[in-house]
Formats: C-alpha cells, structure tokens, sequence
C-alpha cells in the first residue's frame, strides 16, 4: 500500500483514533470504571460494523440498486446539469477550502439530523440506542453504538448535496476521519472541556450532559464534532456540577448485546410485534445482516479481473483471443504493442489508434484509462446493457459546452474532467465508443486543448464484441480521482475569427463539409442552427463515408472501421479535395467533422494544413457570414 493510499485508508485512522483515546483514558480517567467491561464485545461488533461494514454495504446498496437507476431517471428528464451543479468548480475552491467549508457545513446538517432525532418519536426510537449507554459504559467505543438506520439519515442528508456542489472526497475523508476522533473523545472517560474552544469544538465533558438521564441536560448539546451551534441556538448545557446519571427513562427495557440492539427499533414501530428474547433478537439481526449484505451485492456475474457485473449476452468465462496482463513485464509489453496492427495497414498516425486485440491483451494494466463515449437519449441505458469492463462512461456535456453548443471546454476544464474519470499522469487514454462520430470529437479535443494522445479504439464496442470477449453491465465501477496534469495543446480549436484569419492567410483554403447532403444543400436545418446552409465553395463529404463496415452488412451486425489509406485518398480526389492544399473540415459542432479529420490524418494529410472548425455550423449559422444553399 502507498503512503497516499494509507492515507486515504479509513480502518487506519480508525485504528490510530481508537488507539490514542485508549491511551487518553488509562492516563486521564475522569470516572472510575472498568476498561474491560461487561458487554464490551458487543459493542467491539458495533466498531466493526457500524466503523466499516455498513459503510461497504451502504456502498453496494447505492452503487447497483439506487444510483444506476436515479442516473437514468433524471437523465430522462432533462434534470442532470441541474442538479450536477458542482459549485465548487465553478467557485473555484482549493482542498483545504473545501475541507473547511465541508467541516463547518456537515457538521451543520448533522446538528440539525440529531436534534430532530430528539424530538420525533419513530426517530428517538432508532436514536435510543446510542442512548442505551448506562453509568460505567461511558467509553470512546460507543460512540459506535447506533442503530445501522441512523447513518441512512445522516449520510443521506449529508454527502448527497455535498456530492452534487461537487466537493473533492479528500474533503469529505478529512470530514469523516476528523469527525471520528471529535466522536471518540466526545464519549470517552475523559473531563476535558478544552477551555475558550469549548464554543467552537464539542467536549467530552459537554457531551456527556447529552447522555444524562433527566432533564434539563437531557435534550441539549446536539453537537458532533462543533459545539458552535448549540451556543448559536441557545442548545447548551454545561454546568459546574457532575452529571448525576446518564441513560434515559426506559433504558433498562433496551437489550444489552448487539442483536438485540440491532432490532430493537423494528418492533416499536409494528403494534404487536413482541420484543422478542436475546435468541430471537439474534434471529432477526441475522436476517437483517443477510438481508443487508443480500441486497448490496449484484445479481449477475462478475467479469474477469475487474469484478463488475457480467453482461448476461456475454461468456461468463474469458475468450480464446485475450488472457489478460498478469505481471508487470506483461503489461509493459502489451501496451508497446498498442498501434502494431494500424501501422500494419498503413495508418500514418498509429499512435493515435488501436485494436480491440491489443486493447484485450493490456486490459488490466494499471496505466490504463478507457472512455466509453455515447451519444442519444438512451446513452445510459445502452453502456449499462454492456460494456468493456473497467470503462468510464462519458457523454457530450462532459467535454464539451458553452454559448455555442458544442464547442471544447478549456483545459482546466478537461483537466478536471479527467481526473474524475481516474485518469492519472502517464496514463494510455483509450476512447471507444458504439457506432458514433463521438470518440473522434473527443479525441480531437484532448489533443488540440490538453495535448492529450488518446487512442481510438478502432471498430469501438462492435469489434470487441466481435473477438469475443467479456463484458460488463451497470453504470461501471467508481475510480478514485486521479491527478492528470494537461499541458498545452498541440493545435488550435478552430473558432469564427480563426477561421477568417484562414481565410486571409490561404487563399486556396478548402472546406469539407461532413454533414448530410440534406444539412450541405440547406434543405434541412438542424435544432442547434439558425440558417441552413454551408459555407461558400465548401465540398459535401459525409462522415460515415469515411468507414466502412466489415463483419456484417449493416450497423447491427458489422464492425465500422476507417478505409484504407488508398480509398481515402480516391474519395477526398472523386470529392474535389486537393490532397495537403490548406483544409477546414466542419459540422454541425465538430464531431462528425473530427471524425474526418482522423480519417484524414491516418491518411497522411498533412496536420500543419489541417483543422477541424470546433465552433463549426453552430456558431457559423449565427454570424452575418455568407452562406450557400442548393445543389452547387
């Protein structure tokens, strides 16, 4: 494990927690109380559980049985960029910023979520078994005794929203694990009340009066790690004389053990139902542990090597063609062999390309990032039907946005879109897509914005489905961030003025036009336009003529990869383009153009004459520039 990863690791600062505030109490006891207790081990199985298990099993439950399908149903409502805000980009907040705000915000909202814990019966029914702690049980280890409902609320109530302003989890983890130490202390036999800092962080002397058994301690000082709160909303308690009890009225009808503990809010709530002995509470918190784990874990099988659920079109077993990198020297070898067969067949860029073979050969390499590019209404729903494991799915607005539609992000931007995606420096990019012009757009970006060298996995999901290999289905499996640094680009993002400059500077300028023949001869107008038309002397090639199919007669069955070298050639001829003269491929926003100006490229054409117009129709349409309708 590296020192970033040990950092980052919950259970270590769990345990360094735990055992620093042990160490506190032998030193500095405040009551005289014995360290190994009765039902002590009960509540070790809470550290355990509610410390760590529940947090993984919580994770399950969301990543395969909530968010794939909340994903789908705002996306098919058009709610997505609402409520994906991520204020924190646009504000532009540093980590120890976030961290900050994150500290005060959360533990706001758990001021809040603990209050109302207090007050609603059915909620002070699951809160009161954090309260069943009794006089001479008054440790750090409680501070894990809850019920497993109540992180559902607070964690709900708390990262939701924070994942939606988009604060880093580096920001949350510091929240977390910051969180957990102020919960220690706070229930540990200690008397500290730290002095002035007693009104900005909760104490252990402060805390306990919380846990008192009358009133009027009981009910006041709700704050968890900030005590700031309850001196703001006049929710303090902190007299001079010791608490007398701790508990509450009623405690003594809580079971003691775990089990029990586990259940105990279930029968309150169903008139009736019996509270049951310590054998049938150990019953139904069996069950409720199955039924948790149950559900937290996907039906289907997992794909070889990267655990994700198998599609269920696909072997469950792995093909004859790839068996994937097992060692280090493997992968290094696999990854030099990425371009082999595109140099084969004469590409003149085979940097920039790759087969479904050598992607397979390399697949689990740990330098490797793959962007499953998707394009229409049902994009989600057709990456989570099957997918090459390990890929990130991606879509338009990640790359791209603005007051022209379409147009590249900046490289901050695409930095930042990156690094949520896992990609780390040194990483082989690898976009793929099912059909569509979109893997070209986005490599094009990449290359001219960030001077990012991408791949474009040639055939895209049709040819790897073609040599038989695994796949995957959901939404794909989360990546930690990465830390991509994009540097500058290597071209230029072609926009209006640029173009005019073009236009001055050569005058035998070329432009090809890659969209329908309905869109070239203005018959047809796209949505995001406000003319229709092309531009003057501009030549009509559509992309798709760029491919061809091989495999298979049609979109359904065949593998669409480039033409040969020589076919491109004979096409852009037989379409009036003079070879290396000065050339503007467009579109309607730059992708199926980019496309293209891939094509090309592995044709030979010269970069140095080549652009691909990033605002291309879109912004076109909407200057007073001449435009050319009808057959030319």
């Amino acid at each position: 494990m590296s020192m970033n990863e040990l950092l980052m690791n919950y259970i270590f600062w769990l345990g360094l927690c735990s055992l620093g505030v042990i160490f506190f109490e032998i030193l500095w006891p405040a009551r005289e109380q014995k360290i190994v207790r009765k039902w002590l081990w009960s509540d070790y199985i809470h550290l355990i559980f509610n410390g760590h298990i529940f947090g993984v099993l919580l994770y399950g439950i969301s990543a395969y049985h909530i968010l794939p399908y909340l994903d789908v149903f705002l996306a098919e409502r058009g709610w997505k960029e609402l409520l994906y805000f991520n204020a924190v980009e646009v504000w532009g907040w540093s980590l120890l910023v976030q961290s900050m705000i994150a500290l005060v915000i959360l533990d706001l909202v758990q001021w809040l979520v603990h209050n109302t814990l207090h007050r609603i019966d059915f909620l002070w029914d699951i809160h009161k078994v954090h309260h069943s702690v009794k006089d001479g049980e008054m440790d750090w280890i409680v501070s894990f005794r809850f019920s497993w409902i109540e992180p559902m609320i607070y964690k709900s109530a708390m990262y939701i929203p924070a994942m939606w302003f988009g604060f880093a989890p580096e920001a949350l983890f510091f929240h977390a694990v910051f969180g957990t130490l102020i919960g220690h202390l706070n229930h540990a036999n200690l008397t500290w009340d730290y002095g002035p800092l007693r009104y900005v962080f909760n104490s252990p002397r402060m805390h306990l009066y919380h846990h008192a058994y009358d009133a009027p301690a009981h009910g006041q000082n709700f704050g968890i790690t900030l005590s700031c709160w309850d001196w703001i909303f006049g929710t303090h308690y902190l007299p001079d004389e010791p608490c007398p009890k701790i508990g509450f009225p009623g405690v003594e009808d809580l079971p003691n053990d775990f089990f029990g503990q586990l259940v105990w809010p279930l029968p309150q709530w169903v008139k009736g139902l019996s509270k049951g002995t310590r054998p049938l509470n150990s019953i139904l918190g069996l069950l409720v542990l199955g039924g948790l784990y149950g559900a937290s874990l996907p039906a289907k099988p997992k794909t070889p090597m990267f655990n994700e659920p198998m599609a269920s079109s696909q072997p469950t077993v792995q093909s004859s063609v790839s068996w994937y990198a097992s060692s280090p020297e493997d992968f290094v070898k696999a990854v030099s062999n990425f371009g082999t067969e595109a140099k084969a067949e004469g590409w003149e860029q085979s940097q920039y390309s790759i087969s479904a073979k050598e992607l397979a050969s390399a697949l689990a390499a740990p330098n490797l990032t793959i962007l499953d590019v998707r394009s229409g209404d049902d994009y989600k729903e057709r990456f989570a039907a099957g997918h090459i494991p390990s890929a990130q799915l991606v879509t338009r607005s990640d790359y791209s946005g603005g007051l022209i539609p379409g147009v590249s992000l900046s490289r901050d931007q695409l930095e930042h879109f990156l690094r949520s995606k896992g990609a780390q420096v040194g990483d082989e990019i690898i976009i793929m897509g099912d059909g569509g012009p979109e893997p070209y757009r986005l490599w094009w970006t990449l290359l001219q914005v960030g001077g990012v060298q991408a791949r474009v996995l040639n055939g895209g999901l049709a040819a790897w489905k073609h040599i038989g290999e695994a796949m995957a289905e959901g939404l794909g499996q989360e990546r930690k961030v990465g830390h991509l640094k994009l540097q500058s680009g290597v071209g230029e993002n072609l926009m209006l003025k640029d173009l005019n400059e073009r236009r001055v500077q050569y005058s035998d300028l070329q432009y090809l036009d890659t969209r329908s023949v309905d869109e070239f001869t203005g018959k047809k107008q796209h949505k995001k336009s406000t003319r229709a038309g092309r531009i003057p002397s501009a030549k009509s090639f559509v992309w798709t003529d760029a491919f061809k199919l091989i495999n298979g007669s049609s979109t359904h069955d065949g593998i669409p990869v480039l033409k040969s070298v020589k076919e491109l050639k004979a096409l852009m001829k037989s379409n009036g383009i003079i070879w290396d003269q000065p050339l503007v491929t467009y579109c309607q926003s730059g992708t199926r153009s980019a496309a293209v100006y891939f094509a090309l490229i592995q044709a030979g054409f010269k970069t140095e004459k080549l652009w691909n117009y990033d605002g291309s129709w879109a912004e076109y349409s909407r200057s007073s520039e001449e435009i050319e309708t009808g057959e030319p």
